[in-house]
């Protein structure tokens, strides 16, 4: 059976080829890889719990001081609604029915806020760190079966501080959590499938895992599940366990999980609503379908991904190299798995117009244990004797591209350590760090640590022992992290528009019978930290008791709305809601008293009060 071609070096094979090729190799591979490879029990090593150290430093040091930015404030919005109208089945954004995506994230914010007493930064954002955690830890105990303690941490550490990660890994965003579930669905269910578990127990973990994606964001989750088992099977010649009662035991779960919610949703919704919660998403990326979009998208897509995954996607080309094919066998579980669900699931994003990086974030984890992979299989290679005198000279550069891979990457963060300790200390005018780190002694404590990072990563090349690699994918790792913390996200912090204060002024200006409403919906941002319900008007109107003569309204001065002519509007703020101190037309919210004439109440209460004697 021919399957979908992959390309590798100068030449093109079938992933089938490329399989049948490592499964050649395996017996003569100088390591051969156990049929049953030993239980690890990775919570004793130093290794795993070094991982998580660093990673909560990188996403945990900041997490309760950035203002709320994207769709976090939506999302707590739509779990307090939650908590105060007790529907916990329909999503819902001002008591209107939020037809974005299943509400797992907001039931977990919900649950989140119980012990940190309220829906603010850290119930919104700790999820996301704890799901984060996970997954590093989930992507270290896998690679444990196949790969060293250097190699586990390098393919953890790697997906924890990808650049989209450190973006978006700490965030009250659905990226994180739906990462854990959908990585995590792949690697429990190969996990299990190659340790010879329950089958039944396989099958029922990966369709639970890819059903709790499903509640989390839609349909990827299982679609990625099952597109990557099932070419992965058929690859491996397994397909026969497809057709087995073990199977449908997991797909029994996948859809008693789903429709746990499902079922009342679409009770209480409407069929036309349920639809539209896994589809509006989906179709909005599809809005602009011009060929040049397409061709644009193409061609762009992949070096999107490429750039979201630095700096460790600059080991990938590693995997292109024909020398890395040769003698695979030790990785040839991971390493299937992991090209199987790569090649089925990546169209998906790169012939969808509107598809961005982080879309593909699930897959990181498997792209990381790629480049886990190659490193170490770089490393096993180098230290191989190989008479190269009598080859070409560009055998014998084809050789030194690969076996000095590591050693080119470590020499490259290097250089870059320097650079970046030299513009710290050196190149305040150049660079405005003044600004972002206006203490000299932070600054030369940034410079020192930048320029450690640069020392021990030129003194760890000079051997291929794994005590030395390990120190090096910490120091490159560390490197990243002062980088992040120490720089980056100063630089958001000194740029953060931090709205609480000025929305809860506001909010003691205006006398607590006198509620507030909305002219349609109004920026989640204010919503969320106004606390109260905010109700939602067509227009603006008295008060349906007539007995006031003032009411407080808020909208988007940006939104054309109708005033009437009994009405006057004295301006009370106009606030900025986005993430930075830069204002945005799309995310200003105008908070106004509403004054109305006497005479105008007087005659709508006159009209009322003759409708009413009419009816009689």
């Amino acid at each position: 059976m021919r399957l979908l071609p992959l390309i590798i070096s100068s030449r093109v094979v079938t992933l089938h080829e490329a399989m049948k090729e490592m499964e050649s190799q395996r017996m003569n591979d100088h390591a051969i890889e156990p049929q049953a490879p030993p239980r690890v029990r990775v919570w004793l090593e130093a290794t795993f719990w070094i991982s998580l150290i660093l990673t909560l430093w990188i996403h945990g040091t900041r997490i309760n001081q950035h203002g709320l930015r994207g769709e976090e404030a939506r999302r707590g919005l739509v779990a307090a609604e939650m908590i105060r109208t007790g529907d916990w089945i329909v999503p819902r954004q001002q008591g209107t029915i939020f037809l974005s995506r299943p509400p797992l994230q907001n039931w977990i914010i919900a649950g989140t806020s119980f012990i940190t007493g309220d829906i603010n930064r850290l119930a919104i954002r700790l999820p996301s760190v704890i799901a984060l955690l996970m997954t590093v830890g989930l992507i270290y105990a896998y690679c444990r079966r196949w790969m060293g303690t250097g190699p586990a941490m390098l393919a953890c550490l790697a997906y924890a501080t990808m650049g989209q990660v450190l973006e978006l890994g700490y965030l009250g965003e659905t990226e994180s959590m739906y990462t854990l579930v959908v990585a995590g669905s792949i690697l429990i269910w190969h996990w299990g499938w190659t340790a010879n578990w329950s089958p039944k127990v396989v099958w029922a973990a990966g369709y639970s895992l890819a059903a709790a994606g499903m509640l989390a964001k839609g349909y990827q989750a299982p679609v990625y599940f099952v597109a990557s088992v099932f070419l992965y099977v058929v690859a491996m010649g397994q397909w026969r366990s497809l057709f087995t009662w073990a199977h449908f035991v997991g797909i029994l779960s996948f859809l008693a999980i789903w429709n746990a919610w499902n079922v009342p949703y679409l009770w209480m919704t409407g069929l036309q609503n349920t639809i539209a919660m896994y589809h509006n998403d989906v179709a909005i990326r599809f809005n602009d379908q011009t060929w040049m979009t397409w061709a644009e998208h193409l061609i762009q897509f992949p070096l999107e991904v490429f750039v979201c995954m630095l700096p460790w996607s600059l080991l990938l080309p590693i995997l292109l190299m024909p020398r890395f094919w040769k003698g695979a066998g030790r990785f040839r579980e991971p390493l299937s798995l992991a090209i199987a669900a790569i090649v089925i699931t990546f169209p998906s994003v790169w012939f969808t117009p509107g598809a961005h990086g982080r879309y593909y974030m699930p897959l990181y984890p498997l792209l990381a244990i790629l480049i886990a992979i190659a490193t170490e299989k770089v490393l096993q290679d180098s230290v191989l004797q190989i008479d190269l005198r009598h080859e070409r000279w560009s055998s014998r550069f084809s050789n030194w591209l690969y076996t000095a891979a590591w050693q080119r990457y470590q020499v490259g963060f290097a250089v870059a350590m320097i650079v970046g300790a030299g513009l710290i200390g050196f190149g305040s005018k150049l660079t405005g760090i003044d600004a972002i780190v206006p203490e000299t002694l932070h600054r030369l404590l940034l410079v020192a640590m930048l320029s450690a990072v640069a020392v021990t990563l030129l003194r760890t090349m000079k051997t291929a022992q794994a005590s030395q690699f390990r120190v090096a994918v910490i120091a490159t790792v560390i490197g990243v992290g002062v980088i992040h913390v120490g720089i980056i996200t100063r630089r958001t912090l000194v740029d953060t528009n931090d709205t609480r204060a000025v929305i809860a002024e506001i909010k003691q200006s205006i006398p607590a019978d006198q509620p507030l409403v909305s002219v349609g919906l109004v920026d989640h941002l204010f919503a969320l930290h106004y606390r109260d319900e905010i109700p939602i008007v067509a227009d603006i109107k008295p008060a349906d008791d007539l007995d006031c003569e003032v009411t407080y309204v808020c909208f988007n001065p940006n939104r054309k709305i109708e005033i009437p002519h009994g009405v006057r509007l004295e301006t009370i703020k106009t606030i900025n809601c986005k993430r930075s101190k830069k204002s945005s037309r799309d995310r200003q919210v105008t908070i106004a008293k509403c004054v109305w004439d006497a005479e105008y109440i007087a005659e709508l209460r006159s009209q009322r009060n003759g409708a009413r004697g009419r009816s009689y």
